[in-house]
């Protein structure tokens, strides 16, 4: 079986910024801070909330770092990741780096692991999964997060809740790619038990091929493939 990925990535200048990069590199390199990373996109979705807290509340971004993260050196990174992500919310749409933010941190957790580090690997974002060799396949639209070692892999649609995941791409998943040796992943940064009644009360019900993570399961669930 071939298994071809073709990079269809429509918000390329998100993930070529210099503060998304830092954003990504710096939650990617402790436990805490991408859990809490993970947090900051579920509970701010515009500029405004991060400077101000949501409406009501009063607390913001940086006063969520303070009470979330643990010791003063997270702490501080954490302060440091709200101006960035101030700016990115500032230069592009909030949706967009949020979906970008979940997708660049998943990529990020399978990348580290090393399950798709071999020669014969290929982890991308944003790919349309093509399978030739007997019977062909190609997936209607764009998937988030794509790893193959070669021999299995696993996709990733990732959203910032639960509500938002394409139900229909994930049932096209698990029909042409499980049997495939695909695993199939919905990455929220809703808690998984979250995004699962949400998911569940759209009238979906999540297959046990499919796995659901939050940021809270990141570090050790991903990648889905351990051995």
């Amino acid at each position: 079986m071939s298994v071809i990925l073709h990079v269809e990535r429509d918000h390329q200048a998100v993930f070529d910024d210099e503060d998304f990069q830092f954003v990504v590199e710096q939650a990617a390199a402790s436990k805490d801070l991408l859990h809490f990373l993970g947090t900051v996109i579920n509970r701010y979705d515009s500029r405004e909330e991060i400077l101000h807290g949501k409406p009501g509340e009063g607390r913001n971004m940086a006063a969520w770092a303070n009470s979330f993260l643990r010791d003063r050196r997270a702490r501080a990174a954490g302060v440091k990741l709200s101006h960035r992500l101030e700016g990115l919310y500032d230069r592009f749409d909030p949706a967009h780096v949020r979906g970008c933010l979940i997708e660049a941190m998943v990529e990020r957790r399978l990348r580290l692991r090393g399950r798709y580090a071999g020669p014969s690997a290929q982890l991308e974002n944003n790919v349309r999964v093509e399978i030739t060799n007997g019977t062909h396949y190609e997936s209607s639209t764009s998937v988030d997060v794509v790893g193959h070692d070669g021999r299995r892999g696993e996709c990733h649609d990732c959203k910032a809740r639960g509500r938002s995941v394409k139900t229909d791409l994930v049932k096209e998943l698990v029909a042409n790619l499980v049997p495939r040796g695909f695993l199939i992943g919905i990455a929220t940064a809703e808690s998984a038990q979250a995004a699962s009644w949400a998911i569940e009360a759209s009238g979906f019900q999540v297959p046990q091929s499919v796995t659901v993570t939050g940021p809270e399961s990141w570090w050790e669930g991903l990648p889905l493939w351990k051995t």
